[in-house]
């Protein structure tokens, strides 16, 4: 994934893009594809392939210093089909973060099932502010329906621990399932 360039976002105008919250300019960063997980009512796996593939925490970091230095944003969607998947990588991302200095904010998407707290700490110190969980359904049996791999009470493992860590958070849901 490093050998794909940065988005030009010099062609575009950045300032149409803002986070709802605070209205400042934001932007999405791709950091990984792909999914190992086959729930039934998502493509991620068809779309970005069955294995999750990183770029290397430097290329991340390169793209995250060109929006603040080039084009002032300071606050990104870190997106991806599972962010928290490889805690190594994900400390390593942030803790570079942190030596850099870059000041930023940032939102990511997670499995409830790939979060932990040592990662959310160094996620909230290198500026996350929310996580967006896939926890789809609150009862098990929804959730093996769908091929989920995931149970209740991981979900609310993972909105305890990222409380704890002084992250906000978020949930997707699914509603109107055939089971």
């Amino acid at each position: 994934l490093d050998q794909i360039p940065f988005p030009a976002r010099h062609l575009g105008n950045n300032k149409l893009y803002k986070r709802p919250d605070t209205d400042q300019l934001q932007t999405t960063l791709v950091t990984n594809r792909g999914c190992p997980f086959s729930c039934t009512y998502c493509l991620a796996n068809q779309v970005s392939g069955l294995k999750n593939r990183y770029r290397s925490v430097e290329n991340v970091l390169a793209e995250i210093r060109e929006c603040v230095e080039e084009h002032g944003i300071r606050n990104f969607l870190f997106r991806s089909d599972i962010f928290t998947q490889n805690k190594k990588w994900v400390i390593r991302l942030c803790q570079g973060i942190v030596e850099q200095g870059l000041d930023i904010e940032w939102a990511s998407n997670s499995r409830v099932d790939t979060v932990n707290p040592e990662a959310l700490e160094w996620m909230r110190k290198a500026g996350c502010w929310l996580i967006a969980f896939g926890v789809e359904q609150g009862d098990d049996a929804s959730l093996e329906a769908i091929n989920k791999k995931a149970t209740a009470d991981q979900a609310r493992k993972a909105l305890r621990m990222t409380r704890e860590a002084g992250i906000q958070r978020s949930m997707y849901l699914l509603f109107g399932l055939p089971e």
